[in-house]
């Protein structure tokens, strides 16, 4: 599972450090490759991916008895699941403004190289001020910043959470007469305080 950082050949490897010699030499060679070349940085077994890894004797070393040609396994990273642990919520009590409104979920406790680069679209807005609350859902990771979201997925059943849209209220107008008597020509001058929606 994706974890936000670089897996390396001792998390595969038992007895890793046994081909290790010097201060940081190796008895052998890797050679690693992805399926998603697009999401392969430097090299490293880091982003969700299919990787093959191939391991063939350093210079100098040759496999020991029963060993012959390239030693190859395949390691596939899954996505992480962001859980409705993981999402805060904000925007949830509302005013009408005449436009479509939703909540906005924001994912927490991301990786530290994740953080501010993955945001999670949500579905259920709504457009009509309510007596009753409204139900929004955490749809599915976006990305903020660089490609970060593929890595994580929402939990097949999707977060929710409920949010209201209260009525706009508008200032009762004033109003006054402009002299004389109502109907003979005069007029009522209201007064609007209230700014426009």
């Amino acid at each position: 599972e994706y974890k936000g950082e670089e897996w390396i050949m001792s998390d595969f490897v038992q007895d890793w450090t046994k081909y290790v010699y010097g201060t940081d030499s190796l008895k052998l060679k890797i050679s690693v490759t992805a399926t998603d070349s697009n999401y392969f940085a430097g090299g490293k077994i880091i982003d969700v991916n299919t990787y093959t890894v191939t391991l063939t004797p350093a210079d100098n070393f040759s496999w020991g008895v029963g060993g012959a040609g390239d030693n190859e396994f395949t390691v596939v990273i899954t996505q992480k699941v962001i859980s409705g642990g993981d999402i805060s919520w904000s925007n949830t009590d509302l005013t009408y403004n005449g436009q479509e409104q939703k909540p906005v979920a924001t994912p927490v406790n991301l990786f530290a190289i994740d953080k501010g680069k993955v945001g999670i679209s949500v579905t259920g807005g709504q457009t009509d001020a309510s007596a009753t609350s409204y139900t929004a859902t955490a749809n599915e990771p976006t990305d903020v910043d660089g490609g970060r979201a593929r890595n994580y997925k929402l939990p097949d059943t999707k977060p929710t959470t409920e949010f209201t849209i209260a009525k706009y209220v508008v200032a009762k107008p004033s109003a006054s007469f402009t002299g004389g008597t109502f109907g003979n020509g005069n007029k009522v001058v209201y007064t609007f305080t209230d700014p426009s929606i």
